[in-house]
């Protein structure tokens, strides 16, 4: 009986050990774990999150606090916007900016602590990370796939509109960006 006690407590230490350090515990996302980025042409572009009204209404009367993202590749400049509710295709109103580019690291995770909270209504709320290359470049990180609907937008100053990353694509890139929300009482 001593041998089983022992085995089974080497068993919950073991299991305990090997447990997911990359737990995603954001509250707003649509990605999965990192695995690369794709290659984003010269110029200025968003890589955003839409949250509809309908997922965003759980969070009704709590705060958006914080905002983290992957870069692979280090743009030239980097900056996380946070807009309200426009229509389906395209954000609202600028309600949060916050210039990263002296603090972004390359290759990993970044996290932002939003300087006033935003308070979350029943309305659509898109996160953005606009990045600016200057050459040919995987800046900011995504998926495996496949994307979920709103977790892939994009906005390029070369055409001026929002389209799905998929949609721009062709259907060849299929993923969600890495951009995660974190909602507080």
């Amino acid at each position: 009986m001593k041998k089983i006690t022992c085995f089974f407590c080497l068993y919950l230490l073991l299991f305990a050990a090997c447990k997911d350090e990359n737990t995603i515990d954001a509250d707003l996302h649509y990605d999965g774990e990192n695995v690369s980025a794709p290659l984003l042409d010269t110029g200025v572009w968003e890589a955003a999150a839409r949250f509809p009204a309908n997922v965003m209404t759980q969070f009704q009367g709590k705060n958006l606090e914080e905002v983290e993202f992957f870069i692979l590749e280090r743009p030239d400049k980097c900056v996380i916007h946070i807009y309200g509710e426009g229509d389906s295709n395209e954000p609202g109103t600028l309600l949060y900016s916050a210039d990263m580019s002296n603090s972004i690291n390359a290759n990993s995770w970044n996290r932002h602590t939003i300087s006033s909270p935003l308070a979350i209504s029943e309305t659509d709320l898109w996160i953005s990370i606009e990045v600016t290359h200057n050459s040919l470049l995987a800046s900011v990180g995504c998926d495996a796939g496949p994307a979920e609907l709103n977790g892939d937008w994009t906005y390029s100053n070369g055409d001026n509109q929002w389209r799905t990353l998929n949609f721009r694509s062709s259907q060849q890139v299929d993923i969600n960006w890495n951009i995660r929300g974190y909602v507080s009482e």
